[in-house]
This record gives structure tokens, C-alpha cells and sequence, in this order.
């Protein structure tokens, strides 16, 4: 027996909920055992206090054809976490790991060139990436963090558009990949799509082991692979279901697996997760009356949910039946919503030393200091070599100043 799985949950447990939040995704690998640890509704709980983690939603909707953001933490106060610090107005187009890609548009003269901004809200550090082809407007963005720790942030930020030439029954759609580590837009292969493959345009994509995933209009998922940048569309994740449900269908990443969570005119909600990828493979977790709770958002634990209400959202504990949290929102509707589980740790947003570009970034000092922006039209690592230098000419200095 391996010697992970001879330790207690309970020895087991203190431990994991002292871990760090980068550590715990490589914990969930160790074992099953471990694995469920980190899912049960009391870590879930403990660890962001423990661990200082800021843990919670961020909710999207429009008012006035303007959209409006807020965060909804999980537990305690609230907190300061907005995107404030960033060009106005923005929207969130992504989220992973702590990590949240924004989108920014230029002018009323030119609502389709916008500026793209990945930032982190828990440290207020931004910086702008260079536009794709924005000759062709946006249908669906997804982001994943391949690395945040310890040297450099690298992620991979995924465009697909709408190109003007299409026929009766198919849609050619553009693709782009952004490599943080190349500091490019590489546009991949058009893909030619069905009608009835359309994507569905008011949620935001799930990111599940480095895959995104959509549920499109007729109820199919596709799926974009961005480590292999390949896509393919998967069937019905459940037969039979009707137009009722579809309307209120929504994608989850539930316990790091792909969810699907259906809720009916009835009063009640169905919760289904992806047991395998290759058939791929569905089984049914939870169906639970929802009475006056709302239409449920997102699933943070198994007695935890994030509802809608009418200009407000509730986080439900032991649900159904106690509300903990009621958040008023400027919006009637929320349309989407984000995930968020980030540390208060700076991460290193500068593009790669070796390309040239004009970039913005504003780190906010973790003791309450000011910030500082810094914009850079030459290579990143000018500044080390003039602060090599000036500490040259200050050595040389002090020796004369001795003789």
C-alpha cells in the first residue's frame, strides 16, 4: 500500500488545508484519497482562511448596454477585489486560476478594435498584450494558465471570430492562439461549423484540464484542446434534453471534472459531470428542489451554491432551506459568471526579454504602497543592466572616497 494512503484523512487533512493554493492541484494528483480531501465541504471552508486565499465569483451583466462586474467572496467580509485599477470601461472575457483576461474597447468610432489587458485583481498587476486581427469580431475567447509560479506567468489565450464569407448551413470561423511565451497572436486553421453547432453566446467558457468547453445552442459541447490547439465537437451530454431545459443549461467545473447543471421550470436542478472523456461518459450526481433559493450559478462545495435572485445573488450554505451571503447587483440578470481562487503573491506579468514591445503594467505594492507604471518601448531587461552599472560607478566611488 502506498504510504499516502496509510495516513489518516484527519493527519491528511490538517496538512492539506495548510498548503498553499499553487501546491493543491498537484496534491489532488497523488491519489484518489487526496483528491476527495480537497473537495469535501469542510476544506473548502478552512483552506482560504488558512492559507490567506481569496476565494470567490466574479459576476458579470450589462446595464445599459454597459458592462458591470462585482465580486462575491465565499466567505467573510468583503473584500476589495474590482477592476478598478484598470482602463475603463472593461469586460471579463476569462478566468483561470486566479488570472482574468479583460477586454476594453477603444471608442464609440471603433467598438471592434479593442485592447485586450490580463491582469490580477488580488495584486492589481496588469498588462496589455498586443491585439489579434481584429478585422472580424469576436464569437467565443478562452484563457488557461499553464504556469504562474515561480519565475514567469505563462498562459495561452484562445480568439475565435466570425469570418464575413459564410454559406446556408455552415460557418467559417477564424482561430488565434496567444502564447505569453512568444508574445504572438499564431492564427490556426478556419474551421467550417454547422448551423447547428453555433456557439451559445451568453456564457463564458469552462476550462477543465486545459480544455475549453462550450455548450452551443442545439445542446452539443465543443471542445478546444489548448495545449494540442485542436477542437472537435462532442454529442448531447444528456438525451432527451428539450428545449426547457437548454434554456437554462450551464457548464461547470465541478470538483475538477466537467458539469452540467440543468435547471427546469419545476423548481428543481439536475447536476450530471463527465465521468470519461472518451465516450464520452455522464453520470448523474444531484437533484435537489430549489424552492426560493433561485436559479443556481455556480456549485462552490457540495452544500454551497451561488444563486440569482431579482438585482441580487445569495450564497446558499446547506441548501436548500439557509442563505449566508445576499449580494445586490446593478444588473437584473447575471449573464456570467467566474471562478475565482487567487494568493495576494506578485507574479511576473513583463512579456519575454527578447521581443520588443510597448507594454503597460501597474504593480500595486502588497504593503499598501502606490503603483507604478512603467512604460517600456525597448527590451525588458535595459533596466537591470543600468542599475548594474550605477551600482558599478557607486563601488568605484566609495574605493576613492577610502583612499
Amino acid at each position: 500500500m502506498p504510504q499516502a494512503d496509510r495516513l489518516s484523512d484527519n493527519l491528511i487533512f490538517e496538512i492539506l488545508t495548510r498548503v498553499p493554493l499553487e501546491t493543491v492541484g498537484r496534491c489532488r494528483a497523488v491519489s484518489q484519497q487526496w483528491n476527495r480531501i480537497t473537495y469535501e465541504p469542510s476544506f473548502m471552508d478552512l483552506h482560504p482562511p488558512r492559507t490567506r486565499t481569496i476565494a470567490g465569483y466574479f459576476v458579470q451583466g450589462s446595464v445599459y448596454c454597459n458592462y458591470w462586474s462585482g465580486f462575491v467572496p465565499v466567505a467573510g467580509e468583503p473584500l476589495d477585489i474590482s477592476l478598478g485599477f484598470l482602463p475603463q470601461p472593461v469586460r471579463i472575457e476569462a478566468c483561470d486560476r486566479g488570472i482574468l483576461l479583460c477586454r476594453k474597447r477603444r471608442s464609440d468610432s471603433a467598438p471592434y478594435v479593442p485592447q485586450y489587458y490580463v491582469c490580477k485583481p488580488s495584486t492589481k498587476e496588469w498588462v496589455r498584450i498586443p491585439n489579434p486581427k481584429t478585422k472580424y469580431p469576436t464569437v467565443i475567447t478562452s484563457m488557461v494558465v499553464v504556469r504562474s509560479k515561480p519565475k514567469y506567468l505563462h498562459y495561452k489565450i484562445l480568439r475565435i471570430s466570425k469570418h464575413q464569407a459564410q454559406s446556408y448551413d455552415w460557418e467559417l470561423l477564424r482561430c488565434e492562439i496567444f502564447d505569453s511565451k512568444d508574445w504572438t497572436w499564431k492564427r490556426l486553421a478556419d474551421m467550417n461549423i454547422l448551423d447547428e453547432y453555433v456557439f451559445s453566446s451568453y456564457q463564458n467558457p469552462v476550462v477543465v484540464g486545459g480544455r475549453a468547453f462550450w455548450l452551443t445552442m442545439k445542446g452539443y459541447l465543443f471542445m478546444f484542446d489548448m495545449f494540442k490547439e485542436t477542437w472537435r465537437i462532442l454529442p448531447e451530454p444528456i438525451a432527451g434534453v428539450n428545449k426547457e431545459y437548454n434554456r437554462h443549461a450551464r457548464l461547470l467545473n465541478h470538483e475538477g471534472k466537467l458539469a452540467l447543471l440543468l435547471t427546469g421550470m419545476d423548481s428543481f436542478f439536475e447536476l450530471y459531470v463527465m465521468e470519461d472523456l472518451r465516450g464520452p461518459l455522464w453520470g448523474k450526481r444531484n437533484s435537489v428542489c430549489l424552492e426560493e433559493m433561485g436559479r443556481p450559478l455556480a456549485l462552490y462545495s457540495a452544500n454551497v451554491a451561488l444563486t440569482q435572485g431579482f438585482f441580487k445573488v445569495s450564497l446558499c450554505r446547506s441548501w436548500p432551506g439557509q442563505t449566508a451571503n445576499v449580494f445586490m447587483t446593478k444588473c437584473v440578470r447575471v449573464e456570467q459568471v467566474f471562478p475565482f481562487f487567487s494568493d495576494s503573491e506578485p507574479s511576473n506579468f513583463a512579456a519575454p526579454t527578447k521581443h520588443f514591445h510597448e507594454i503597460t503594467t501597474r504593480h500595486h505594492n502588497a504593503l499598501g504602497g502606490s503603483s507604478v507604471k512603467t512604460s517600456r518601448g525597448r527590451r525588458i531587461g535595459m533596466p537591470y543592466k543600468m542599475i548594474l552599472i550605477s551600482a558599478f560607478f557607486l563601488i568605484l566611488a566609495v574605493c576613492f572616497r577610502n583612499r
